[in-house]
């Protein structure tokens, strides 16, 4: 089950990154790639798997074993009020945004973000993951990136990181430096981050250079 998961999310995250390599760079795609595959689809799976049940769990492993299509997870997704039924609502969102059905991968992740019966890391991590599609998006713009991170953005610890580096991203491709860059000095000075983080801050802060 959990290969499943991670399965496709990764192939989501790579191509979703690939797209931020073109546009900003290797320092961005490894900071990102890194958080994203690692954290992100880890601790939102352990979550997942805390709040199913087995019956659930046997009817999802059937459901995988068929190669489900968006409309069989759809189905399954809205049948199941459980862990299982939002393992399959976010692996259809997947499914859509590798299809390139944006908007429809979007709907799902922001119903995921808002869906109050999750666990919050859960929702947290649906946030980030409609957030990256905003900024891969042309017509994503940064108030609407910003929209979906305010949780994280008010908060440290768990995803506020990424979240920072997500927005700032956005900032950037904005044009509005400067925000990008009081975020980017909040993430080097915030202590209760990692190491890494605050090196990527560096990292980004170097590269916007200094404040004309």
């Amino acid at each position: 089950m959990s290969d499943v998961f991670a399965e496709v999310n990764a192939d989501l995250r790579k191509d979703r990154l690939q797209s931020l390599w073109d546009k900003y760079g290797y320092y961005v795609l490894g900071a990102i790639a890194a958080i994203i595959l690692g954290v992100g689809a880890q601790a939102g799976y352990s979550s997942l798997q805390r709040t199913a049940n087995e019956e659930a769990s046997v009817r999802y492993a059937a459901l995988v074993a068929t190669a489900p299509t968006q409309e069989s997870l759809a189905a399954f997704a809205s049948a199941e009020d459980n862990g299982y039924g939002a393992l399959a609502a976010f692996t259809l969102a997947v499914q859509q945004a590798e299809a390139g059905a944006m908007r429809e991968a979007l709907s799902g992740f922001d119903a995921l973000a808002t869906q109050n019966d999750l666990p919050k890391g859960l929702q947290d991590y649906a946030r980030l993951q409609a957030a990256i599609i905003l900024l891969d998006s042309a017509s994503g713009s940064a108030d609407d990136i910003a929209a979906r991170l305010a949780p994280l953005l008010a908060q440290t610890g768990g995803f506020s990181p990424m979240a920072r580096d997500i927005m700032g991203l956005a900032w950037i491709k904005s044009g509005d430096k400067d925000k990008a860059r009081a975020l980017f000095e909040a993430q080097k000075t915030d202590e209760t981050t990692s190491r890494f983080a605050r090196e990527r801050a560096n990292i980004m802060l170097d590269t916007l250079g200094n404040k004309k």
